[in-house]
């Protein structure tokens, strides 16, 4: 029997990509130029997938999926009232002016697919979605507007390395709290909100972030999951859905952050993966990345690529 994992010494330094999952490539390459992502030269790393960076560090791994979510173009992890599953729920970027983002997208002909605002700050986040319907949220939380004209280039060159966090839904936030302690450090909790009676609401973030000074990251548990165990993105043999399949962290030891993990979530090598459900052609395995084909899952089985540069 293995021992129990013990918590990390070690903590994620930043995001360094995410693993979208898209039915159409070419359409979801001219929506993400829109938001601030274009093509990066990675020599032979492009042969794999379509790989798109934007000025903050950023970096986008389109996959081409046979899967879609048609004919309804639902998003299985967000539009569905009556079944709430865990997953990466939606990726969210820190923006000098959300009214400005709010015109962009106007002028973009990019709908919004929601707004949040907060009593006395007003308009302080925007979303809106991939041609697949995947979440993106830009944000500003204490109500500033720098007034600045917002281009595509500017859009997503947000602090903490392009992104300012990922949100995550978990179905037992308590101890999965504490599985991000052990297994990334993150330790400080900045936001905590009561349960809500209704555990199909969408709005209770649990936000927790790494110590780490100017470089401190978030991620945010979206805690009314009622069910675990499944990823449904991954509910068929074939490919996955459409939806950020995987966030991938710089830590600064792979080995040592696996010392909290259990084994039996850490997958080295393709045959791992596949046995999750995933094949390799979802992952780049050549250049910077060549030596870091760690992967781990959550205690709901939600993936994170480990990265060690």
């Amino acid at each position: 029997m293995s021992s129990s994992p013990k918590t990390t010494t070690t903590s994620v330094i930043r995001y360094h990509h995410l693993a979208v999952v898209c039915s159409d490539l070419n359409r979801s390459r001219e929506f993400y130029h829109k938001v601030g992502f274009f093509e990066k030269n990675n020599g032979e790393e492009a042969l794999s997938c379509m790989i798109l960076a934007n000025e903050g560090g950023l970096e986008l791994h389109l996959f081409q999926s046979s899967r879609s979510n048609a004919p309804i173009q639902n998003n299985i992890l967000i539009d569905f009232p009556d079944e709430k599953f865990p997953g990466h729920t939606h990726m969210s970027f820190g923006v000098g002016s959300v009214p400005g983002v709010k015109a962009y997208f106007k002028e973009q002909n990019i709908p919004l697919s929601g707004t949040r605002e907060i009593p006395g700050k007003g308009l302080v986040a925007v979303f809106v979605r991939d041609p697949d319907g995947t979440v993106l949220e830009f944000e500003r939380n204490d109500g500033g507007d720098d007034g600045a004209v917002v281009t595509s280039k500017g859009l997503s060159n947000a602090p903490r390395g392009g992104i300012d966090h990922i949100g995550t839904r978990v179905s037992n936030p308590e101890v999965s709290l504490q599985w991000y302690v052990r297994a990334f450090g993150f330790r400080e909790s900045v936001m905590k909100n009561e349960l809500d009676e209704d555990p199909k609401k969408n709005f209770r973030p649990w936000i927790i972030r790494t110590q780490r000074g100017e470089d401190d990251i978030d991620i945010n548990l979206i805690v009314n999951a009622p069910t675990s165990g499944e990823n449904v993105l991954l509910s068929s043999k074939d490919d996955p859905l459409p939806g950020i399949l995987y966030a991938a962290y710089v830590v600064e030891s792979i080995e040592s952050t696996l010392k909290s993990i259990d084994p039996g979530d850490v997958a080295r090598t393709e045959s791992d993966l596949k046995a999750w459900g995933i094949s390799s052609k979802y992952c780049i395995s050549s250049g910077s990345l060549k030596s870091c084909f760690c992967f781990v899952r959550d205690l709901d089985k939600t993936i994170y690529r480990l990265v060690e540069l």
